[in-house]
Parts: C-alpha cells; sequence; structure tokens
C-alpha cells in the first residue's frame, strides 16, 4: 500500500536525488569538509590548499607522475640489476609465503605473475588454499604449480582463517627468508632484488621491511608510505614494517609463526612477538616502493572501516607485547585508526625538578608559573635561570629531583598530561630526552621535532600543522623516535643530562644546540622521543631564548661538527631520503636535473 500510495510516487525523484548525492563525489567532499571544520577549524582547510599548491611554489612532485617518471625500471635497468646478483656473497632462497582465500581469479593470477616476473631468482612461493569455497581457485593454482616447479601449494580441508592458513603456508618454506604477500597485491619486477641484496650489506638482518604504496581500480600508483629507519615509538602507533615485510624463517619458527584469533592484525602481532627477539641495529629499512596494495572493495588498503576486528585485534597485540616486554601499557585506539600507548607510571613517579628558562637580560618571575603549583602536575620543585648555557648546566647540576624538565617561560601546558607523557616516556629505560609541542594561540604547530638536512641543519618538522590534524601517516599525532628535539618543553633524567655533558655552551638551548646535544645521545643509543600530544601554547608575544642569530649557529654547527655528523645530515634516519627534508613537511622532493 505504502509502494502504490500517491506519496510515495511523488516523492519518488528526492529519493532518487538523495540517492545520487550519497553516491556521489560532491556530497562526499562536502562532508569530508565537515569533519575537517570541526576537528581542526578553517586551519586545516588553508594546512590543505597550501600542500596542495606546494607543486606549484616549490620543487616537489606529485605522486602519480613521480611513481611513473621515476619509480618504473626500464627492461635495460632491469638488466643492469640482473648481472650485479653473480657477484654477490649471499644468494639467499626467499619464500613468498601468500594465504589464498576466495580472490578474483584475474588479481590472484596478476599476484602470482608479479612473483613469476622477478628479476632476483632464487625464490619459492608457498601458498595455502584456506577452504575457498569457490572451486576455481583451487583448480587455478593446481594449473599455476603444475607448470612452474617453484610455486608449492597445500589446501586446507576447512576454512581456518588467515593465521592458520598462514602457518599452513609456512610450512612449505625451505628459504632462509619468509616475505608475506597477500593474494591480490602485486610486486614490482625488481621487489626481491633490493631484498637480497639487503641481506648482502646487512648479513645479520633479522627483519626487513621496505615502503608500499597502493593501486586503484585503473592501476595507478598512490597512497604511498615513504617510511623511516626503524622506530620503536612510531611502530606502537601502527605496524611499520607491513608490506614488503621480510623475516628470517628461523625467526618465525621460533615464535610460533602466526597467532589463531588475532586475524586482521596477525602481521603485526608477528612483528612485536620477533622484535622482541632482536637487536634493533638488525632491523632493516629498505627506502624503495617494493609493494603494491589493491585498493578495492572490502581491502584494508581501501578503508580500514572494511575490517574493524582488525583494529581490536592490533589493541590485543600491542598490550600483550608490551606486558611480555614488562612495560604494561594502555593502549588506545584513535578515531585516525591509529594507537596511542599511554605508559603507566612505575609506582610512584620519581621526583621531578621544573627549570624555568627566561631570556637572557631578563629578570626572573616574582611568583613561578601557576601550572608548576597545581598538584596534577606532581612538581617536586621549580627553579630559574636564563637561557645561558653555563646557567642551565649549573642549575640542573643542583636539582634535586632525578628527573628534570626544561619549560621555556611564556609557555602555557594543555593540562597535566602534557607534562607527564613526557615524564613517562623518559623515565622508560633506552630513552634519553622526551620533547613536546610548541603551538601558537591559533593552534598551529610553532616547533617541536627537528628533521637533520645539509641545507638548514634542522627544521621543524610539520611547522605550522593545525592542532587535530593527524599529519604525514598519522605522523603528526603518534609518539615517535627523531634524530633531534627542540629544547622549548622538554623532560629528561638528571644522570642523562650529565652524561651527556650538558648543554654545549656555545649553542645552548637553540634549535641547533638542541640539535647539537641529542645528537650526542644519539650517538650513547639513547632515544629521542617526540610527544605530539604534549602540547604547550606560547603566549600571543612569544619570549626569544635562543642565543645569536641562525645563521651564525648554522656556520658554528658547520665548523665543528659538520664532518662528524655528515651523514646524519645527509639522511636523516627518522624521515625518507626521497622527502625534502629541508621543508619537513613529508613532501616529495623533485629528482635533480
Amino acid at each position: 500500500a505504502l509502494l502504490n500510495s500517491r506519496s510515495w510516487r511523488l516523492t519518488r525523484p528526492l529519493r532518487i536525488l538523495s540517492g545520487w548525492l550519497t553516491k556521489s563525489r560532491l556530497l562526499r567532499s562536502i562532508q569530508r569538509l565537515r569533519a575537517i571544520l570541526a576537528s581542526e577549524g578553517t586551519a586545516g582547510i588553508i594546512y590543505r590548499l597550501q600542500q596542495r599548491w606546494a607543486p606549484l611554489s616549490y620543487r616537489t612532485m606529485d605522486y602519480t607522475v613521480w611513481a611513473s617518471e621515476h619509480d618504473t625500471p626500464s627492461e635495460k635497468a632491469l638488466d643492469r640489476l640482473r648481472r650485479t646478483i653473480g657477484s654477490w656473497h649471499q644468494t639467499p632462497l626467499i619464500s613468498i609465503v601468500m594465504p589464498v582465500y576466495n580472490p578474483p581469479l584475474t588479481l590472484l593470477k596478476e599476484a602470482i605473475e608479479s612473483i613469476q616476473t622477478q628479476i632476483y631468482p632464487h625464490w619459492e612461493l608457498c601458498i595455502a588454499d584456506d577452504a575457498s569455497p569457490e572451486a576455481d581457485v583451487w583448480q587455478l593454482l593446481q594449473s599455476i604449480a603444475d607448470q612452474d616447479s617453484r610455486i608449492k601449494i597445500v589446501r586446507l580441508k576447512v576454512n581456518g582463517h588467515i593465521s592458520k592458513a598462514s602457518n599452513s603456508a609456512l610450512e612449505l618454506a625451505q628459504g632462509e627468508f619468509v616475505a608475506l604477500m597477500d593474494n591480490d597485491d602485486l610486486l614490482p619486477p625488481d621487489a626481491l632484488y633490493w631484498v637480497a641484496e639487503a641481506v648482502n650489506r646487512l648479513p645479520s638482518a633479522q627483519i626487513i621491511y621496505s615502503d608500499e604504496d597502493k593501486l586503484d581500480a585503473r592501476g595507478q600508483r598512490f597512497g604511498v608510505y615513504f617510511k623511516p629507519d626503524w622506530n620503536y615509538t612510531l611502530f606502537l602507533g601502527h605496524n611499520l614494517i607491513s608490506h614488503l615485510g621480510v623475516y628470517r624463517t628461523s625467526l618465525m619458527r621460533e615464535v610460533g609463526g602466526f597467532r589463531p584469533g588475532l586475524e586482521g592484525s596477525q602481521d603485526y602481532d608477528l612483528a612485536l612477538r620477533c622484535i622482541e627477539r632482536v637487536a634493533p641495529s638488525d632491523i632493516l629499512h629498505i627506502p624503495r616502493v617494493l609493494y603494491h596494495w589493491r585498493a578495492i572493495e572490502g581491502s584494508t588498503a581501501l578503508a580500514t572501516e572494511a575490517k574493524p576486528y582488525a583494529l581490536t585485534s592490533a589493541q590485543r597485540a600491542l598490550q600483550e607485547h608490551r606486558e611480555r616486554i614488562g612495560r604494561a601499557s594502555e593502549i588506545e585506539i584513535l578515531p585516525t585508526w591509529n594507537y596511542r600507548c599511554l605508559r603507566k607510571n612505575p609506582g610512584t613517579i620519581d621526583l621531578l625538578s621544573v627549570v624555568i628558562v627566561y631570556p637572557v637580560g631578563s629578570l626572573p618571575c616574582k611568583t613561578v608559573p601557576a601550572w608548576t603549583a597545581e598538584q596534577g602536575f606532581q612538581v617536586h620543585e621549580v627553579l630559574q635561570c636564563t637561557a645561558d648555557a653555563g646557567d642551565i648546566n649549573a642549575v640542573i647540576s643542583r636539582a634535586q629531583g632525578t628527573l628534570v624538565a626544561l619549560m621555556r617561560v611564556d609557555l602555557e601546558p594543555s593540562g597535566p598530561e602534557a607534562l607527564l607523557e613526557l615524564v613517562r616516556h623518559a623515565m622508560e629505560d633506552g630513552t634519553g630526552i622526551a620533547g613536546g609541542t610548541v603551538r601558537n594561540a591559533s593552534g598551529l604547530l610553532v616547533t617541536g621535532g627537528l628533521v637533520l638536512n645539509p641545507r638548514t641543519v634542522a627544521s621543524v618538522l610539520l611547522k605550522g600543522l593545525p592542532h587535530g590534524h593527524p599529519g604525514y601517516m598519522g605522523r603528526g599525532l603518534l609518539a615517535q623516535e627523531l634524530s633531534a628535539v627542540s629544547m622549548d618543553c622538554v623532560v629528561l633524567r638528571k644522570q642523562v643530562f650529565e652524561a651527556c655533558g650538558g648543554l654545549d655552551t656555545e649553542l645552548g638551548v637553540s634549535q641547533i644546540g638542541a640539535v647539537t646535544f641529542c645528537l650526542r645521545m644519539r650517538e650513547q643509543n639513547r632515544r629521542v622521543v617526540w610527544s605530539p600530544e604534549a602540547t604547550w601554547t606560547e603566549a600571543a608575544i612569544p619570549v626569544q631564548t635562543s642565543q645569536g642569530t641562525l645563521l651564525a649557529q648554522q656556520r658554528i654547527f658547520m665548523a665543528r661538527f659538520g664532518k662528524k655528523y655528515a651523514n646524519w645530515l645527509k639522511h636523516d634516519p627518522a624521515y625518507h631520503p626521497l622527502l625534502d627534508a629541508a621543508r619537513a613537511d613529508f613532501s616529495l622532493r623533485a629528482p635533480s636535473t
């Protein structure tokens, strides 16, 4: 009766229009615009427009253009690489483990063909069909395996899900290394070549990972993730290893392979259990795009919402990892589908001395900042000194606390968590210093993390990023290890400060002085951690505590340390060599002509 009613017929055009708008790009764009305005304000819109216009104003490149023109090797280039294999000391057999469940046959064939066309010949493909209901899948696999002896197949009698299927494929592996691959993704023809080349460069390698991107329905590449070198703190925010992830086979078997019950994040869980047993120096990043995810309906590459169970599986894997290593933490799932590792206080916080730094030539505050007296901050004592490095070194030597917070006089914390977040990082073994984020009154990022480069020595990472914007691959939101952090709001152990010899008396707490101090820590294999969410707001007219001009400091640094830290400046391990480190906004640097 409803469908035959007059009102239903009259409103039919409205329903058609509504349905069209729901599916249209215009409506999705409007919804996206509203979401940005709600979380970041107009600053978020302006920031995105600036990023979109960057290729017109600077020597940056659109990724799709770069991939086509500079990352698609010619046959001639591939032949040159082939000829080098004979000179290697090691040619390890690489076993590609591929669980299969009812994929489109065309995509499965293309995935297998991308392995068969690898220029590195020493591989085997181990496939486990997880009882695909479509009989054509197993028939295709049998046909391919009959034609290529390097392809091994097994079929599960009952669907056991991806972890059990992956373990069944792993049982077939005879290679020294195992590479993980989904049943509908693609490898570029030189992917395994660079894996084997990495093994020759670092024979002790236990885990190897590369950069990755996505493929749309037209085969166009987009959504690239240019990753940093191994970064444990960032890894707790998302699966940094992911694809192309390669593990020493003995390590995978030592940890028991994939764990059933962690489906959706079984590879994240595997990586977490593996990194617990290897030295960080044996985890190697290949700064090349060696894996193409298919962005198709239902795939995680297209939208994490397609597999919501993956989020809770990862949350569990992370919590269990932290418990296994004796650093129990609460893992929070973020709206961006990343994770925040909330470190728990180990009983009571060590005594905390807060050092308030004011400009050279100024008088100390008559009253200490009000926030230091609030109970939630757990401050033991408040000390004051000028920005002169000698003064700071002297006052820290007199501090009673085992922890020292160095704070610019004009900064106001967003709340107790801004300080306590840095305290928890600084208390963790292996961490040298933890730095927060300074924003202006409009919520734009002023300083915090620093990226090294030979042009300016250091640039502020994601400068101008609006509050609430996740930044590139969540890096404006997630705690991470960097080569240096600014000294505007930091926490460190007094013992660590003294072990590093204090601040450089010539460069002080300036940006270049911060680089000098942090690199000294990195030489001692201590982590330098930046926490974007530990936010401090500067006064409307910010106080300048740096000594000398930036250009003069850069000249001093290069004269004294340029040769010593040349490799750091050329390639900051927390950034990526293909990105513009001087801009520090993750823009793709145009290749030099």
